[in-house]
């Protein structure tokens, strides 16, 4: 049975970031909470139709097609402590692409912030679109 936390040097609160498409560009956030008391590696993670959840970490991997990369969190032990009970709370959260999508969810219960910045550079770069199609249409 692999051991997740030793093979990935995995520790509470790491964030694990999976390309969604094959361009790597977007990516699907998930946060690694250790060991359960039966000794289970369990992962929080928040999904489109599902909201936030707890996954034992043998089937997220499972699920997983590659892993684009891991932040590491740089907290002590009462940090740590921190993270898994604002993830707790956090528990049955429903999924918004726009205003709560799992990278919202991972930096809300990293850093208390909930933040996406794959959604700012998504309306950044609309935005742009739009003005440039504007000017182009006065011309």
């Amino acid at each position: 049975m692999t051991q997740f936390d030793q093979y990935y040097g995995l520790e509470i609160g790491d964030c694990i970031l999976l390309p969604l498409f094959e361009t790597g560009l977007t990516k699907h956030f998930a946060i690694y909470l250790g060991r359960d008391e039966y000794g289970t590696e369990i992962i929080i993670q928040n999904l489109v139709g599902v909201g936030v959840h707890l996954s034992a970490a043998a089937v997220f991997f499972t699920k997983a097609s590659r892993i684009a990369r891991i932040e590491k969190f740089h907290g002590n032990i009462y940090q740590q402590n921190q993270l898994i009970r604002r993830a707790e709370a956090l528990l049955g959260t429903p999924y918004n692409l726009l205003t709560y999508n799992c990278e919202h969810f991972a930096n809300e219960v990293r850093y208390g912030k909930k933040e996406s910045s794959q959604i700012a550079t998504a309306i950044l770069a609309m935005s742009l679109t739009l003005g440039i199609m504007a000017l182009n249409n006065h011309k």
